[in-house]
């Protein structure tokens, strides 16, 4: 029996298999594209770890292909190729649409008010006392 737990771990990478064939499907050049290099860099960094990635590292993976592109971006953007530009953002969409959702800052500075005011914490200085 397979426990549900390694069933939870694997999601985002099965998440990404699927879509990859959907894409091939469609005939969806540039997301079908970004995918592979998605799969590569992730097969790369499980055999770096020397095992199967689960979805925290397959997030860090996304993270830095995020950044690489990016920064190709901007290069692209100072060296005059916007053409170059929209493509690496177009990819930066493709990657993101597998990130969790991040917080705003109106819902992260809600969460925190919420956190302290359970503490029953008034001012910033009692916070270390115990």
């Amino acid at each position: 029996m397979v426990s549900p737990f390694l069933i939870e771990q694997d999601m985002l990478a099965e998440r990404i298999d699927a879509d990859m064939k959907d894409a091939a499907r469609a005939k969806d050049a540039r997301r079908l594209g970004t995918l592979r290099m998605l799969k590569s860099q992730m097969k790369y960094r499980e055999i770096e770890k020397a095992n199967a990635l689960d979805d925290a590292d397959v997030v860090g993976v996304i993270g830095s292909m995020i950044k690489q592109r990016k920064d190709s971006a901007a290069q692209f953007t100072k060296g005059n190729r916007p053409e170059l530009a929209a493509n690496e953002n177009a990819e930066i969409a493709i990657l993101e649409s597998y990130l969790p959702r991040q917080l705003t800052d109106a819902e992260l500075a809600a969460l925190v008010q919420e956190s302290v005011a359970g503490s029953g914490r008034r001012a910033p200085r009692t916070w270390a006392r115990s």
